[in-house]
């Protein structure tokens, strides 16, 4: 796999902290590993290496959150700007061989924008839409999310966020569903999945001081697909909850 892939794809996969106003330095930079699924519904995972980080610019913040970079332009209690996302397709190197035969996706480059308002101390939701401008499936993705995070010591933080995402019917075909022609080369049934509810999914993590500005994060997460993708031939040979594990060493600045 291309190595760029390699480290941009870890990023997706939360090694930061959910983002939440914190004080102290106001840049980091982590870096670290994670097992993944091998592609969404699969039931195989591999280990990919990957880097991430949160940078500020006076009073924007500029937040690396997996392969898409926000920029916090609105600043206060509620936080809204532009995000950019480069969504990775599924490629023939998969482990799957019915998926692996399977016409390729092409990567896609989405543009949007989110928004997020505290509810109270250390919780605050976020909403976010994705659309995409590269002409790979031309749809819509958006995302509602709550965010906690609770210091416990003076060197140790819990964190844990709950998501909700919901597709539209472009989206929907272009990675859960089967063409004529896919269904003939794989062995899968044909499938066009209308839009709806993608998937669901909670994170649980804690981040360890191990220096005044070295960060130890551990997250595990787990995302149920739903719906029409749950129901794809691409996910029923694989599998619709998928797992992630993460460790990553942060650095604050």
């Amino acid at each position: 796999m291309n190595p760029v892939r390699l480290l941009v794809t870890i990023a997706a996969l939360a090694l930061a902290t959910p983002a939440l106003a914190q004080e102290g330095p106001r840049n980091s930079l982590s870096l670290g590993f994670a097992v993944v699924p091998d592609y969404d519904g699969s039931s195989e995972y591999v280990a990919r290496p990957g880097i991430t980080g949160r940078f500020s610019f006076g009073d924007v913040t500029v937040d690396l959150r997996g392969t898409g970079v926000r920029a916090d332009v609105v600043s206060g209690p509620v936080a809204a700007g532009p995000v950019v996302n480069y969504r990775f397709g599924r490629t023939a190197d998969v482990k799957n061989a019915q998926v692996a035969a399977l016409p390729e996706t092409g990567d896609a480059l989405e543009l949007g924008a989110f928004v997020s308002v505290p509810l109270s101390q250390g919780v605050a939701l976020s909403a976010e839409v994705l659309g995409d401008v590269s002409g790979t499936h031309d749809g819509f993705l958006g995302t509602l999310a709550v965010d906690w995070r609770q210091p416990v010591s003076e060197r140790v933080t819990v964190f844990a966020s709950a998501s909700v995402s919901a597709m539209d019917g472009d989206f929907a075909q272009t990675y859960y569903g089967v063409t004529a022609a896919g269904a003939a080369a794989s062995g899968l049934a044909a499938y066009a999945p209308g839009g709806g509810l993608r998937d669901a999914g909670v994170t649980l993590g804690a981040s360890f001081g191990m220096t005044e500005r070295m960060t130890l994060t551990t997250t595990i997460g787990y995302r149920e697909l739903l719906g029409d993708a749950a129901d794809s031939p691409i996910v029923q040979v694989g599998d619709s909850g998928q797992m992630v594990l993460a460790v990553g060493v942060g650095w604050t600045f």
